[in-house]
């Protein structure tokens, strides 16, 4: 089950380059979930037929159904899924699986237990919550009838055990995900993301900015004279400088902009959905305001460009080559990639 351990969280998906690479990962275990299910629920079908119970060959029929239309969506749209046809899978997951109950007793509760797993793991906290509670709630009512009080009570006591342990296991799965996450793509010193994400985030921006023509701008700054900080006052003063450069970015960038060390005292701004000028604007800003942000009098040089050619490492070695510029040109200025002609000087 942990190979399953993807937060399906629909809400928080979207066609942009932010979630494209989660994105596709999502619909390929989404569909490959789809396709096991769709197969056993077609035996499952046969089965009834043949054995004369038209309900539950009606209702697994129609949980196929939808399982088919959600994957066709995934496969040609590749986008999120619409609400309704989330509810309606679910909707006839849940039925589907616990209707057997008040013709088969206390075998068509079988299908009950790796629901309630399966759901605690795979599907968002509160809708995992919700569909649990509704296969725990009509287990009571279609197997009051036809099963034994005392297993009746057992059964129930066995699918609410089954289905807190899930929960409970999952969510802490969930929390040593993210801390491990967060320990494998972030800069312990800053908090910034670290070069490990940089190639791929940069990959999708360029896809995405090509696909919806929309350019994306990469900035690279480098602290002046970081060498003669950790000389003079201490490699925890450059620290220092450091910190305080990467909540300067953070604090005057949009949300959806991403800041990453690259290492030692160069920082890289990705600034997304941006025209040229108005990244120039922003750096522009941001280069006048790094001395005065600084607890220790410095300054940076910048080098900038938009997206050069198909590949992240051109983009990045454009970046380089302005920054490169800058630093050629005296430090503490701003170079913007045009052919290196576009150069502005901060006193």
């Amino acid at each position: 089950m942990v190979v399953f351990m993807y937060e399906f969280d629909l809400a928080n998906w979207d066609d942009t380059h932010t979630l494209a690479a989660s994105n596709r990962q999502k619909h390929k275990l989404l569909l490959f979930i789809c396709t096991i299910l769709s197969s056993i629920y077609i035996a499952m079908t046969y089965v009834n037929v043949i054995n004369e119970r038209l309900l539950l060959a009606v209702l697994d029929g129609a949980f196929v159904c939808s399982l088919i239309a959600a994957s066709l969506w995934m496969y040609f749209k590749n986008s999120t899924l619409p609400a309704v046809i989330v509810f309606l899978v679910l909707f006839l997951l849940v039925v589907s699986a616990t209707t057997p109950i008040a013709t088969l007793g206390v075998t068509g509760t079988f299908w009950c237990y790796p629901i309630l797993v399966s759901s605690a793991f795979v599907l968002p906290v509160w809708v995992g919550l919700s569909v649990n509670a509704g296969v725990i709630v009509l287990c009571g009512v279609f197997g009051f009838q036809t099963i034994e009080q005392g297993q009746w009570f057992r059964i129930e006591a066995s699918l609410i055990t089954v289905a807190t342990l899930a929960h409970v296991f999952a969510y802490k799965i969930r929390k040593m995900q993210e801390l491990l996450r967060v320990h494998s793509t972030t800069d312990p010193l800053t908090g910034a993301y670290n070069r490990r994400q940089l190639e791929t985030i940069l990959q999708d921006s360029i896809a995405f900015a090509k696909e919806f023509e929309r350019p994306c701008v990469l900035a690279i700054l480098d602290l002046d004279n970081f060498k003669r900080i950790n000389d003079e006052l201490g490699h925890n003063a450059g620290d220092d400088a450091i910190v305080n450069l990467v909540e300067l970015l953070k604090n005057n960038c949009r949300s959806t902009d991403l800041v990453f060390r690259h290492g030692g005292d160069e920082i890289l701004l990705l600034l997304r959905d941006v025209k040229m000028v108005n990244a120039k604007d922003l750096l522009e800003k941001i280069c006048r305001n790094i001395d005065s942000s600084q607890k220790i009098p410095t300054s940076s040089s910048i080098g900038a460009s938009a997206i050069i050619g198909e590949s992240a490492r051109d983009w990045l070695a454009a970046a380089d080559k302005a920054l490169y510029q800058a630093k050629e040109n005296g430090k503490n200025q701003l170079v913007m990639n045009d052919d290196c002609a576009e150069k502005l000087k901060f006193s």
